[in-house]
Order: structure tokens, then C-alpha cells, then sequence
């Protein structure tokens, strides 16, 4: 044989090599290049040091190194072994090692260590330093049990075991599978990552769950952080009618190249592989999920659910974006972005439940909606398949009791296709369309689903009243907002968009999300290419955010909204709602009337006009929103009252024949008076502010009743501390060199 020589080579001398029978048959010797290999043996990470024990080294099977007899150096059993091989045949094959113990006649083939067979490398060895002998022998740890997963260099018979250890005592929380295993449903109450390692776990009976609800392979709880990775998860066949869901899901849970098989899943002919109903949740990588597939049954691939009637007030998100296959249906009454899945893939998406346009989506080749069957009942209506004829759509023409629209720029009308407009026969890609039906209607799109291309939508301009109003829709199967639109041209867009309401509403906005196959009302300054694209458009998502102020009017029954922006932009004027009941709010600037106004940041009034539909009594507030203001006093000129809307709103009665041009809400950054009949405090923070003092004054505090509460001598200004005022309307009397003011605050 050829060997080095090595420091080894004294030590070698030490044993006696033990060549032939052993436990494992006859020692294959015949080749000539060896490795060497200086062991330490532990069992269930204890060392050994008994002589009972024979170690062999094997490759492809073939006992290639064995020894039965161990040295003492420095307190430790050390058992040196040659590993034999071919230097070309055997070069880089993969060397696994087995304890024999012969007193009690036990196997152990489970250990923690396999290397590769490479000529002369030494597997621990010995040295000398400052004149020291130093042994640093390998420790191979063999296992009474096959490891089944491991945490560091923690070993555990079953993943159970490893979920429950991670974490404590030192332990960390990331669980490697080391092989096919199976075993029963797992609740996971923590944080951990699960790398498969490329294995599988087959659930077995029994399942977890709540009680009297124990169908579950893994239940991963609320507030925890998971990961699973790499591998496969499925349910025995045998158990298959004892588990109605793979995963049940509370925690932010990330699946990355996985395969989630719910083949065998078949509890009362139901199923889902993955339920979310907490969290946000990401399916990502090559991830696979593949639902039952027996006709007639209810099995789902997943679910993204809203189970607020659960107390669970945090909806779940749901983001797809994997190259796998993910099969059967998806049910959808919370959050669901699906950004993009693999080819193959047969989705059945229905969204559920948002109590506004629709109770079910769907997408397979096909998409359904379910509209609500209320009085009120509008919703919007936009192709998720491309271009498609509306006799192709299943459902959406229901004998007279539906109306469906589409909206006509150049004449500003809404074109039922009851009046059998010639060329009203198709849905177009991105456009939108108004329906409303007086039952629950199940309406179904088939075809291929837009998912990874943009959509490109020819918008005109005709000089009319409404000139550049269009009403686009979201053809994909994801969330938009309006920073997906960009124009081809120099065009522009204005800022925000209308959105319809259930109540007939066109409800503006400045931004929100757009929902897959919602419409929504925009408005450009000319002809124009409209892209509708997949991804953000940066140049509209990058400018400055310099703030706005929302401006909210209401009745017992409808509201309506106008905006100021501070920033760059062009604004949308407003336009009439559907329901001529509801009443209406907007911005006059110039001679035209904006639902969102651009202003200069240094504007210090706001003309607000209001119109009433019908008499009666209505509430106006305001929210100021990334930008701050001492006071904003609404003005009234019908009735001469002035209102500080940062302390509350106003209320007012209204009739049908009031004069719009009605109010004027003054800004000031600061707390500067200009008169004696403006408001002289203020509360922020859990402080009143109290300014504008000439010379010594007296300020007073009473209640509503008219009790005293406080009283302070004051001058110039005062910062009070409200701390020891208990929550309610006060009245605020102060008294100085310039007379008697008086104004009420409210304490919160």
C-alpha cells in the first residue's frame, strides 16, 4: 500500500489492523490508494469509550475500512481507520460510515458525517505545537434512531420534534429535512424556516385543528414568521379522508419551491391545500400547489379568506409569483396579487365577499362575478381575457333585469346595450363597463387571462363639456393603481381617478387600488395611446409628495369628497354622480369645477362649492394629509358661522335651491388673528395654544353647563396642559386689553 508519511505514521504503529470477518463480511482491500481517518464515536451525541464497538467504512456498499480497537490519548478513545479505494475509480465517491456494537448485538447505520474518497486526505489528525501533541480526532455522532431533521448540529427523530425544539434552550430555528419521512398533522406556534433538503413529508393520521376541526396536516398560528422551502408535501392516501387542507395558515408564511400535492386530499369531498385566513402569505420560486381534481367535489388550491368573523381584523394578502403549476380553484375574499404563475397552470380565481360589485371572480380560462342583488347594486365590469363578444359572456345579458353600460366620450353619454347600439357587441380590452343587476348573477369570462402583457387602450378627444373622460378597466388578475397608467405621448394624465361606488357614486380619487376587472373614470388632455401596464410607471410614481386636504360632505345616506392637492399635476374636474340623489362636492378654480383641485402650497382660502339633491341636514369635515396647519376655518356665508374643522366638523341644513358658492375654508400655518371675531385657541398634542394676547389677560374655562372649570392669568400667549380636562366641549372665555372673546374647543 502506499502511505504518507505523516506524523501518523508513529501512531499507526500503535494498533493492530483487524483485516477480514467482521459484522459486515469480508474487508475489500484489494485496492491500492487509501485515505485515513481518526474517529472519535459518539452515540445520541455522547462519546463512547467501551471496546464492544466495531466502525466500517463503506462505498457503494463495499466495506472498505474497519476497526474494532481504540488508543486513549488525552482522556479520549480514538479509533484510527484506513479507508481503502481505486485512486480513478473510486475518486470523489461519496464514503458512508456504520457502528457495530457487539455486546448488545446492536446496528447503528444513522450517523451525522459521509465524505468523499479522495487519495491520502486525512480525516482528523494529530500534531505537534510548542512541543505538544495535539489530537484533533473527527467525532462521528451515530444515532439510535434515524435522524429525521436537524437544527444545527441537533438531531431529531421526527419534524415534529425539530418544530417543537426550535428556539429553545440555545437551539436555533432553522429545521433541515435529511430524508423522506412521514408523520402526523403539526402545529407550528413560532418562528422557524423548514428547508426540505429536497424530501418529502407525508402527512399520516392523526390531523391537527381546532377541536371538533382536526383536519389539518400543518396549523401555523397567528404572529409567527415561517418559511418552507425546497421539498414536497402531501398526504398519505390511506389518510386522505382524515385531512380536508395540507396547510391552515394565521402567521406571514413565504413558500419557495415547493410542491404542495392535496391529491389525497378528500375530507367530505372538500379541500384546500393552502387556507389563509391571517398574515401575508407569498408563493414564490418554482412553487407548485395542486388540488384534488375529482370532478364534482369542492377542492381548492388555495384561499386568501376574510375572517374578520373570527376576530381576526388583519385581512390576509395573498402574492403569487411563481414559475410553478398551481391547479383547481382559488377562492378569494380578502387580498389576492397574482403577479404571475408558470405556464400549465389551470386557475379557477374567485374573489368573494367585498359586499360592492362582486361576490366571486374567477379565472381558468375562465373568470365569474357575482353581482350584488340590491337596488343600489352598481359595479363595474372590465375583461380579463382580452377583446371578448358579449354574447360569448356567460350570464351577463340575464333576460331585462340587468343594465349594462358603456360610456360614450364624444356624446358624454351612458349607452345602455338595450337600445341595441349597432356596435356594442364586444368587451374591449381595458375598457371599462357600469352593470348593476336586480338578482345575484354569476357572469363568466372564458378564454386566457391577461397576466404578463401590457394593455393598450386608443383613447379620443372631442371639445365638449367632459372633454377627455374615459372609463378604462383593470384587465389583469392583480391590484393596480393609477400609477400603471402612462400615455405614449405628451398627452397627460390627470391626477387621480373616479371610482363607482355601490350607491351610484362617482367617488373621487387620488390614488387607491384598483381591483382586477374594476373600472374606473380617468381623465387626459388629449388624444392619446393609453398604456395600461403590468408594472408601476416610474415617472409617475417618483414625483414629490408636497400633501393634500380632503374635503368630505355626508348626509344620513350619501357622501361625496373634493380634494386640494399641493402638488405638481393636472386636476379632474368633477362631474356628475349616476344617483342624482347624491349630493355633490368640488373645488370652483377659475370657472371650473374640480373633485381634485391643484393649488399652490401658499393658498390661504379654498372656495368650496356645495350642491344639495334633496333638503335636510349634512356634515362637512376635512383630513389635511401629509401637511400641517394651525387652523382651517370653515367659513358659512348663508349663515355667517365660522368653524376651526381641525377641532370639529360642521354640520348644517341644506336645501335643493341653496347657492353652491357657499363656503371658504381659510389656512393658516400659523396662529396669527386677524380679528376679533377669529378663533383665539387651539388644541394639539394634549395642549391648548392660546395666542394673540394684548397686554395682561384672564383666561376662563367652563363646561357646558356653564360651571367654571379653570381659570389662568395670561399674557401674550399660552401653551395649557388639557391633561386634567376629562373628555368633552368646553367653553374657552378670554378677557384682555382689546375686550371679551369667546370660543368653544373639544377635548378628546
Amino acid at each position: 500500500m502506499k502511505k504518507r508519511l505523516t506524523i501518523l505514521t508513529c501512531f499507526m504503529a500503535l494498533y493492530s489492523f483487524v483485516f477480514g470477518q467482521n459484522n459486515w463480511g469480508e474487508l475489500d482491500n484489494s485496492d491500492d490508494f487509501n485515505m485515513s481517518a481518526m474517529i472519535v464515536i459518539a452515540i445520541d451525541g455522547t462519546e463512547q469509550s467501551s471496546n464492544n464497538f466495531e466502525i466500517g467504512a463503506f462505498i457503494e456498499g463495499k466495506l472498505r475500512g474497519y476497526q474494532n480497537e481504540y488508543q486513549m490519548l488525552e482522556n479520549r478513545c480514538i479509533y484510527y481507520t484506513q479507508i481503502n479505494g481505486d485512486g480513478e475509480v473510486d475518486y470523489n465517491k461519496q464514503v458512508t460510515f456504520k457502528l457495530y456494537d457487539t455486546n448488545a448485538n446492536v446496528e447503528y447505520e444513522y450517523c451525522d458525517f459521509t465524505c468523499e474518497f479522495i487519495p491520502n486526505k486525512e480525516i482528523g489528525n494529530i500534531s505537534f505545537e510548542n512541543n505538544q501533541l495535539i489530537v484533533n480526532p473527527k467525532v462521528i455522532n451515530f444515532f439510535s434512531f434515524k435522524p429525521v431533521a436537524k437544527i444545527g448540529e441537533n438531531y431529531f427523530p421526527t419534524l415534529e420534534e425539530a418544530i417543537n425544539s426550535a428556539g429553545t434552550d440555545g437551539i436555533g430555528t432553522e429545521i433541515t429535512m435529511l430524508c423522506d419521512t412521514e408523520g402526523s398533522g403539526i402545529v407550528i406556534n413560532k418562528d422557524v424556516t423548514i428547508d426540505f433538503g429536497g424530501f418529502t413529508y407525508t402527512f399520516t393520521s392523526p390531523a391537527v385543528g381546532s377541536t371538533g376541526t382536526q383536519t389539518l396536516g400543518f396549523q401555523i398560528l397567528k404572529d409567527n414568521t415561517v418559511t418552507l422551502q425546497n421539498g414536497t408535501l402531501n398526504v398519505a392516501e390511506t389518510a386522505g379522508d382524515d385531512f380536508a387542507m395540507l396547510i391552515q395558515n394565521y402567521a406571514d408564511l413565504t413558500i419557495t419551491d415547493m410542491k404542495l400535492d392535496g391529491d389525497h386530499l378528500d375530507r367530505n369531498n372538500y379541500s384546500y391545500v393552502l387556507s389563509v385566513n391571517c398574515g401575508n402569505v407569498v408563493i414564490d420560486g418554482s412553487t407548485s400547489i395542486l388540488a384534488n381534481e375529482v370532478e364534482g367535489e369542492n377542492h381548492f388550491a388555495f384561499d386568501s379568506y376574510d375572517y374578520s368573523a373570527g376576530g381576526y381584523t388583519e385581512l390576509p394578502v395573498v402574492t403569487v409569483n411563481t414559475t410553478g403549476k398551481i391547479t383547481g380553484a382559488v377562492e378569494v375574499s380578502a387580498t389576492l396579487n397574482l403577479e404571475a404563475v408558470g405556464t400549465g397552470s389551470q386557475m379557477d380565481v374567485r374573489i368573494t365577499g367585498n359586499g360592492q360589485l362582486y361576490n366571486e371572480v374567477a379565472v381558468k380560462g375562465s373568470m365569474t362575478k357575482k353581482v350584488a342583488g340590491t337596488t343600489e347594486g352598481w359595479g363595474t365590469i372590465s375583461s380579463p381575457v382580452g377583446t371578448v363578444e358579449i354574447n360569448a359572456v356567460e350570464g351577463l345579458l340575464t333576460a331585462n333585469s340587468h343594465d349594462f353600460y358603456r360610456y360614450n366620450e364624444e356624446t358624454m353619454m351612458w349607452e345602455n346595450v338595450k337600445d341595441n347600439h349597432s356596435d356594442f357587441g364586444s368587451l374591449e380590452a381595458g375598457r371599462g363597463y357600469l352593470y348593476a343587476n336586480t338578482a345575484n348573477t354569476n357572469v363568466v369570462f372564458k378564454g386566457t387571462f391577461n397576466a404578463n402583457e401590457n394593455v393598450q387602450v386608443s383613447l379620443g378627444y372631442h371639445n365638449n363639456v367632459l372633454a377627455g373622460f374615459h372609463f378604462v378597466g383593470n384587465p389583469f388578475t392583480h391590484n393596480i393603481t393609477e400609477t400603471h397608467f402612462s400615455a405614449t405621448d405628451a398627452t397627460k394624465l390627470a391626477t387621480g381617478f373616479y371610482a363607482v361606488t355601490p350607491q351610484g357614486a362617482l367617488e373621487s380619487r387620488t390614488s387607491g387600488t384598483i381591483a382586477p376587472m374594476e373600472s374606473v373614470m380617468i381623465k387626459t388632455t388629449g388624444e392619446t395611446v393609453l398604456n395600461i401596464n403590468k408594472k408601476v410607471s416610474a415617472k409617475r410614481s417618483e414625483s414629490e409628495n408636497n400633501g393634500q386636504i380632503r374635503i368630505n360632505v355626508a348626509n344620513s345616506q350619501y357622501s361625496d369628497v373634493a380634494y386640494v392637492s399641493f402638488n405638481e399635476g393636472i386636476g379632474l374636474d368633477k362631474i356628475n354622480h349616476r344617483n342624482a340623489e347624491i349630493p355633490m362636492v368640488y373645488i370652483p378654480v377659475e370657472g371650473v369645477n374640480y373633485a381634485i383641485a391643484m393649488m399652490n402650497q401658499e393658498v390661504t382660502e379654498i372656495p368650496v362649492s356645495f350642491e344639495a339633491k334633496s333638503m335636510g341636514q349634512y356634515t362637512i369635515g376635512v383630513e389635511a394629509q401629509d401637511c400641517e396647519y394651525a387652523m382651517m376655518t370653515l367659513v358659512d356665508r348663508f349663515t355667517g358661522v365660522e368653524t376651526n374643522l381641525l377641532i370639529e366638523d360642521y354640520t348644517f341644513m341644506a336645501t335643493s335651491n341653496d347657492n353652491a358658492e357657499r363656503f371658504i375654508i381659510k389656512l393658516a400655518m400659523s396662529n396669527s388673528n386677524d380679528g376679533d371675531n377669529e378663533n383665539f385657541a387651539f388644541i394639539n398634542n394634549g395642549m391648548m395654544y392660546i395666542y394673540n394676547i394684548e397686554g395682561q389677560g384672564v383666561v376662563n374655562v367652563y363646561d357646558v353647563t356653564g360651571r367654571p372649570v379653570a381659570e389662568y392669568n395670561v399674557e401674550t400667549s399660552a401653551n395649557i396642559s388639557t391633561a386634567d380636562f376629562a373628555a368633552g366641549v368646553y367653553i374657552i372665555r378670554m378677557s384682555d386689553e382689546n375686550g371679551v372673546k369667546v370660543q368653544k374647543i373639544v377635548v378628546e
